[in-house]
């Protein structure tokens, strides 16, 4: 961990959602935002049973208060990496030079890749933009989204690479009182408001009655893969997309690789984020240069990879 002490707003005992918590997620919420092990970007790994040991309680005694801030949307949680969230941290931690993002790159190479990370740094992207941090963002892009695979070097699917995609970090189910979250805590309907629950009835084009809903589902409808089910395309994976490929229209780029998928079932792919990626990095390529805002992601790693040895 990077520093010895973390900003709690006073604020804190006037937001909706806190006083809507009962006690002991309030207790839990300022060990979260103070604890020893959350780092400077707002992630950390931690199993469950040592944070109800810190907090004088058993692990199934913590389910309530941490199903209550899931609700919130105050923390999100990756069961499989036991990766954890604090959603708004840097809001109130801000960095305040690049020096810092570059320690924060560090951090996030220790991190497990996950689509909950990697939705939760294009996050921390939008918090340096509204918060007056423009000038760190071109440094938080190459030092720590491409490192963590969120718009990555060499990773055409935009979120992360080897890892499959059974482990969403989005708790499934929030908003809906009572209910199982993949992360095994039962979320209760308290303090919610933030308009994080799951949609039902889209009417998304080409989706039936019976395909699977995602959290965050981007509403492009299904995309067939070689033998399995059509799947969904969650939004984090297009917000990703238009981070690594500016002045490309993402969607109905991906609108045309669904149909192409359709046309062509004999060369349909296991690998539907791979595929897609690709998809849309030719289709950035071909763009006019005018159009192409910025240089290609990896070009500009690469570019600074060589500068870096021609210091050395």
């Amino acid at each position: 961990m990077a520093g010895t002490y973390r900003r709690v707003d006073v604020r804190v005992w006037s937001d909706k959602r806190v006083r809507a918590l009962p006690e002991r997620a309030r207790l839990l919420w300022l060990w979260f935002m103070t604890n020893d092990q959350i780092t400077a970007v707002g992630v950390m790994r931690h199993h469950p049973g040592a944070i109800a040991h810190d907090l004088g309680c058993t692990e199934a005694e913590l389910a309530e208060p941490v199903g209550a801030l899931l609700a919130a949307g105050m923390i999100r949680y990756e069961s499989r990496e036991m990766l954890w969230c604090v959603w708004n941290f840097v809001r109130y931690n801000l960095p305040d030079n690049w020096k810092q993002i570059i320690s924060w790159g560090r951090t996030i190479d220790r991190m497990p890749e996950c689509d909950l990370l990697g939705e939760y740094l294009l996050h921390v992207r939008e918090i340096l933009a509204s918060e007056g941090r423009e000038a760190l963002l071109e440094r938080f892009d190459t030092a720590v989204l491409r490192r963590s695979g969120g718009a990555g070097e060499g990773m055409d699917m935009g979120i992360q690479t080897g890892k499959s995609d059974s482990g969403l970090g989005m708790p499934l189910g929030i908003g809906n009182p009572e209910s199982e979250t993949e992360t095994g805590y039962a979320i209760s309907g308290t303090g919610s408001g933030t308009g994080s629950g799951t949609e039902t009835g889209t009417g998304s084009e080409g989706r039936s009655e019976s395909a699977p809903m995602v959290e965050g589902d981007s509403g492009l409808g299904l995309f067939a893969v070689l033998h399995g089910p059509p799947t969904p395309v969650p939004e984090a994976w297009v917000r990703a997309w238009r981070v690594t490929f500016p002045g490309l229209e993402v969607r109905a780029e991906l609108l045309s690789a669904r149909q192409w998928l359709e046309d062509n079932p004999a060369r349909r792919k296991k690998k539907i984020k791979a595929f897609l990626g690709g998809w849309l990095r030719r289709a950035w390529e071909r763009l006019p240069e005018e159009r192409r805002r910025v240089k290609a992601p990896v070009a500009r790693v690469a570019i600074r990879t060589v500068e870096l040895g021609a210091r050395q």
